[in-house]
């Protein structure tokens, strides 16, 4: 009877008695539940923060793609602008080589031509004949003063406006005041 199994069993028996009535079957119950409740908070706060960062993730691949869009859309507008600017830039420069082309006719016409009568073509033909602007400017207020005297010619009322005779060497078409 005092058999080592049967003393086994007995203080098994009596363990398990001792566990039931202090309750320790629903401590560990409820450890369990409770750690099984933490798991599966951790696991719903783990989705949401997925969700979370696919949401993040598709708006800034949203930004991305409008602010891609944005820059093809600036690159675009500078080609446009850069195109303008160019044929701008080619109309007046064939403005420019027409315009230079018309006045290199006229010098031209105006060698040709024999005199200068008083025409405006004339006196601009002898004012682009001169040199740099002041000499022309001061061709064109000798010319009108001149002009507006009666004087036509030009060698007429070049003494009349400066005051004294400066010589004035006649070559072609073209005038030239020597001083």
């Amino acid at each position: 009877m005092l058999d080592p199994e049967f003393i086994v069993a007995v203080c098994f028996a009596i363990f398990v008695g001792l566990m039931i009535y202090l309750g320790v079957h629903r401590k560990i119950n409820s450890a369990l539940d409770g750690r099984a409740s933490r798991i599966e908070a951790e696991l719903a706060e783990a989705t949401r923060l997925r969700t979370e960062a696919e949401a993040l993730l598709a708006s800034f691949e949203k930004r991305g793609a409008e602010a891609l869009a944005e820059a093809e859309a600036v690159v675009a507008q500078a080609h446009a602008e850069a195109e303008r600017i160019a044929s701008e830039a080619h109309a007046r420069i064939s403005e420019f080589i027409h315009r230079r082309t018309k006045q290199a006719e006229e010098k031209s016409a105006c060698g040709d031509s024999g005199g200068h009568g008083g025409s405006r073509r004339s006196r601009r033909c002898c004012d682009q004949s001169r040199g740099n602007g002041a000499q022309r400017r001061d061709a064109g207020r000798i010319w009108r003063r001149a002009h507006q005297q009666g004087h036509h010619r030009f060698e007429d009322h070049v003494p009349v406006v400066l005051g004294s005779a400066p010589r004035v060497r006649a070559g072609g078409s073209n005038f030239r005041l020597i001083t």
